[in-house]
């Protein structure tokens, strides 16, 4: 048995899952649906806003050439620059030419330079290592020569016989010369080979040291002499022979040049960054400003600019301008269907919200066409606030504000403080608009509205020109179209409600109007369930708003959720005058049939007196699925247990779906069963209304309701709080008739001699 158990656990919780993903397939299908249709009616919308900009921002062609005699005066159509080539290009010329030239390192030609050096010094290494091999061969020959004074040849030195012709011939110089590319002269040839070693070595890392520290300074070609005077003043320094230091100082002139050349890519590559930096010369028309007078000829800017407006009849239609009008809106309309999508779930929630925020702004967006010849600051942004306010929620109509107000930027000619000041307005209709039932309210919201646009049009208008101009015509005119959005919204609302069969606060209201006949018919026809209902909407309206939930419909609910008993009022006990209750007589699966028939009998009446269906939910919703427990625990006893199927003493209805409704279903158990109490202990108030509302909620009734525990608790204390003010305690009056007949004319007496004594004061 216990294994069975757990598998009917399982199952049961794998059909409880199986049902849940259902549902959730479901919505995401229903969600995707609906906003598959959002986007259709959004292209649609965009369609008709992108025709509508084409209407409010028509452009006149010209047939005209340069020369010609302008036949009218042209002007421009919106604020445009076109570029003077030629005080262009003498701008970009004067750039260059204040550029400097440019120099730069090569560090290449001190390298050179310190090769150059090198090759000297290795040549002189050549000549002396020529010298002496050649010196050390003729030494030889003499020896072989003349064996006998070969001590005398050992005694000669290369100093002795560096000037003998014989020994150092020309051929000699000339070979020993050329292989240093005559870099140096015979005497100096001469003076390096007969040099002390020792001078050679202070040589070569004298002059090392002085050109390697020249060349890796920076030197202009205006440095290079002052540069050769240091050089030669170092090498003096040096302790050489006065012949090697002649020598030194003539080989680094030689050799010694300047490292810092012009740079002709750089000063090119630095002219043209100046040329380019140079902003092109514009000739600017502001919208409006005459381009070529009437009767003066056409010249090639003037022409040029004609051109490049799209006013020439030659360049066809202005697909650019069109185009760019076109994208501006399209773009405005993805963002609203975004908005909405994303940020506004009603807006979407259906087809009917739908086609009514469209709608709403389209007629906004198209009342301002029309008066856009009249003046741009005839703004007709209040009346989609204030429609979208009133028919659908304040959120929805803070976007759809904002999509009108963008469009209405657009129409008036792309101006960005139309669009902000538009935008501020509708902000400050929709604040004043919240929550309103009285049409008044409409007017002042939007005069209120249309004051703070025309605030902000002149604060933008001092921003942008440091002045304001023409405040009274900005006045009047956004004055005028606030109005005039007050009235059509005044207009319209009706018939939107209607069409759409939308229920406003307004509406609502009016609902609440006893002289409603379905009302009036129950004051005569039912007068003990108008009072119940009158006190339930009491107690629905004080809990609702206590617990955040619409009151005003909570009490509208009430007022029509027992409409059905008009069918059979004398079957209901609250409408017996006297002891007779016709269920005694009849059986109680028949007086069960009655009563919960006035659920359905209530549909028929509502429908019947036109009655909004936003009663509908609460008609059928105030007893849920409960049972008619009174006639069926009489069916029990009289029939037995076994004989009474408790489905035929159910109501027909479904459990409440909305925390209104939930709320009207609750007032209406317990101001019924309090009013049946016959002493009003407040403790024994307190008591039957936790029993009552903790039954439903066993019962599984407030389910679907969306109400949490806490706000229930609230509620309960709100109903003790109506209910026990409602049934307090009254002083009994005695009987006149009994005074009268105890004391006789001793009151009649006393009456006499008080009015005596005032009389006479």
């Amino acid at each position: 048995m216990k294994g069975e158990g757990v598998l009917f656990s399982s199952v049961t919780l794998e059909m409880k899952k199986n049902k849940k993903e259902k549902i959730t397939v479901k919505k995401s299908s229903s969600e995707f649906y609906n906003i598959l249709i959002h986007g259709i009616i959004t292209v649609i919308l965009c369609a008709v806003l992108v025709c509508g900009a084409f209407v409010a921002l028509p452009t006149k062609q010209y047939t005209i050439s340069v020369g010609d005699i302008s036949s009218e005066t042209i002007k421009a159509t919106h604020d445009i620059s076109i570029e003077d080539v030629a005080a262009t290009l003498k701008a970009k010329q004067d750039a260059r030419d204040k550029v400097p030239f440019v120099y730069s390192l090569d560090e290449s030609i001190a390298t050179n330079v310190v090769a150059e050096l090198n090759t000297m010094l290795s040549g002189i290494d050549s000549i002396r290592s020529a010298a002496k091999s050649h010196f050390n061969e003729w030494v030889a020959e003499r020896k072989l020569e003349d064996p006998d004074n070969a001590l005398i040849y050992d005694m000669y030195t290369i100093s002795d016989k560096i000037g003998d012709p014989i020994v150092f011939n020309n051929y000699f110089w000339d070979t020993v010369l050329s292989g240093v590319n005559n870099r140096f002269s015979q005497a100096e040839a001469k003076d390096l080979i007969v040099v002390s070693s020792i001078y050679i070595e202070e040589l070569r890392s004298g002059l090392t040291r002085i050109v390697t520290d020249t060349m890796s300074q920076s030197i202009t070609q205006e440095d290079l002499y002052p540069t050769k005077e240091s050089v030669t003043q170092k090498i003096n320094k040096l302790v050489l022979p006065s012949d090697l230091k002649i020598i030194a100082i003539d080989t680094c002139n030689d050799i010694i040049t300047y490292n810092i050349i012009f740079d002709a890519e750089a000063t090119e590559a630095n002219k043209l960054v100046a040329e380019n930096a140079v902003e092109p010369v514009m000739i600017t028309y502001k919208k409006g400003q005459n381009i070529c007078e009437e009767g003066q000829p056409v010249t090639q800017m003037q022409y040029d600019i004609i051109k490049d407006l799209g006013l020439l009849k030659e360049t066809g239609i202005n697909f650019s301008y069109y185009l760019g009008i076109s994208l501006m809106v399209v773009s405005i309309c993805v963002v609203h269907f975004i908005a909405l999508t994303f940020f506004n779930a009603k807006a979407i929630s259906s087809i009917k919200n739908q086609i009514l925020v469209a709608l709403i702004v389209l007629i906004s967006s198209m009342a301002y066409v029309l008066t856009l010849k009249l003046s741009m600051y005839f703004i007709t942004s209040f009346l989609c606030a204030m429609l979208i306010s009133l028919t659908v929620d304040n959120r929805t109509a803070f976007t759809a504000s904002m999509t009108v107000s963008a469009i209405t930027g657009i129409y008036a000619d792309c101006n960005f403080s139309v669009f902000i000041a538009s935008l501020l307005g509708t902000v400050i209709c929709i604040t004043c608009l919240k929550r309103t039932t009285q049409r008044r309210v409409v007017i002042v919201s939007g005069l209120a509205g249309g004051l703070g646009t025309t605030v902000m049009l002149m604060v933008l208008q001092y921003y942008q020109t440091a002045a304001i101009s023409q405040w009274h015509l900005i006045l009047l005119y956004v004055l005028l179209g606030a109005f005039s959005s007050c009235m059509l919204s005044i207009g319209l609302l009706p018939i939107l409600e209607n069409a759409f069969r939308i229920i406003t606060p307004i509406r609502m209201l009016e609902l609440s109007n006893p002289n409603q006949a379905v009302l009036k018919r129950m004051l005569l026809e039912a007068p003990g369930t108008y009072y119940h209902s009158m006190v339930v909407g009491n107690m629905a309206e004080i809990a609702a708003n206590a617990v955040g939930a619409n009151g005003l419909l909570a009490r509208i609910g009430a007022l029509y959720h027992d409409v059905g008993k008009l069918m059979r009022p004398y079957m209901f006990k609250e409408n017996q005058n006297d002891d007779v209750n016709p269920h005694d007589d009849i059986p109680p699966e028949t007086s069960a049939k009655i009563i919960t028939s006035h659920v359905k009998d209530g549909l028929h009446i509502a429908k019947k007196y036109k009655v909004s269906e936003l009663a509908y939910d609460f008609i059928l919703e105030h007893h849920g699925t409960t049972t008619a427990s009174f006639f069926y625990h009489k069916a029990v006893e009289s029939y037995g247990f076994e004989n009474v199927n408790i489905e035929d003493y159910k109501y027909s209805g479904r459990i409440p779906s909305s925390p209104e409704s939930a709320i009207v279903m609750m007032a209406d158990t317990c101001e019924a069963a309090v009013r049946a109490q016959k002493k009003a202990d407040p403790n024994a108030i307190r008591e039957l209304i936790n029993k009552l509302i903790d039954a439903k909620i066993n019962d599984r009734q407030l389910d679907d309701c969306k109400l949490t525990l806490s706000q229930i608790k609230v509620i309960k204390e709100t109903f003790f709080t109506v209910l026990s003010g409602s049934l307090h305690q009254r002083i009994e009056y005695p009987d006149m008739k009994k005074i009268d007949s105890e004391f006789g004319n001793k009151a009649v007496e006393a009456v006499t001699a008080t009015k005596e004594a005032q009389t006479n004061m």
